[in-house]
């Protein structure tokens, strides 16, 4: 990074002032000038400009009103444009501290759930940390492995439906804390028998149906859930499209089984 070209935008402001508020760095490619296809553009300098979404949102209204300085400001807009400036960097302000407020509590939740203590709120940051640091659940997830799922990590992309699919079922059993969870999951080896039931009832009855093999882990213990406790129509059609009277026998087999 150009030091002496580089600049932050907002310490440039006095404390009375609006405007524009963000990095600006300036720099270059670096070492990789001295290799040859590379050489052409080893003195070109190149900016980024870094700033959060609001402070951008600060921007289009500071291009579209096209007022540089206070001075240039009408007096009767003024004070309106300095609360709404003072609104910006406040929320920008919470918004972080949320941000990093979340970050510590996921952090709290995951300290608990690996020391045992699991007298936790239903949350999705609980349920992300349970699935993530419970011991039973990385067992349960070994053995769907074993079974043929692909797996995709609780934080991964494609998670946010999965996981509020299991809140919602979650919700309906009536369960307020990771410790009822827990509780409500089959241990290790009867969570394998259940998922092998499973993949023996499709092959069997119903080998038309698409069965996927990829799932987020939040899948996994909604399968499980579903084979064990009762469940009506309505909230299983809100999780999957079709499969319900495969469903049901697999729950039959899985419960007689047991």
């Amino acid at each position: 990074m150009i030091e002496e070209h580089s600049a932050n935008k907002q310490s440039e402001l006095a404390p009375d002032q609006f405007g524009y508020m963000s990095d600006h760095l300036i720099t270059r490619i670096g070492s990789r000038g001295a290799w040859p296809e590379w050489a052409n553009y080893a003195e070109i300098p190149v900016e980024f400009q870094v700033r959060t979404t609001l402070q951008h949102a600060w921007a289009a209204v500071n291009h579209k009103l096209s007022y540089k300085r206070v001075e240039e400001v009408p007096t009767a807009l003024q004070r309106r444009l300095f609360r709404l400036s003072a609104l910006f960097e406040m929320a920008d302000e919470q918004f972080s501290a949320i941000r990093k407020a979340a970050a510590e509590l996921s952090d709290e939740y995951s300290d608990n759930v690996k020391q045992g203590n699991l007298d936790i709120e239903i949350d999705a940051d609980s349920v992300d940390a349970y699935i993530q640091n419970s011991a039973k659940v990385r067992g349960i997830m070994a053995a769907a492995v074993k079974r043929g799922f692909v797996l995709s990590p609780v934080d991964g992309p494609g998670v946010e439906q999965p996981r509020s699919s299991l809140l919602r079922l979650l919700d309906f059993l009536q369960v307020r804390t990771i410790g009822q969870f827990d509780a409500l999951l089959p241990e290790v080896a009867e969570a394998a028998e259940a998922l092998a039931m499973r993949k023996q009832v499709h092959r069997e009855i119903c080998p038309e149906l698409h069965l996927r093999s990829d799932a987020a882990e939040h899948e996994i213990l909604i399968i499980l859930l579903l084979l064990y406790y009762d469940v009506p129509q309505s909230l299983f059609s809100t999780i999957y499209n079709a499969g319900w009277e495969f469903f049901l026998e697999t729950r039959t087999r899985s419960r007689n089984r047991q």
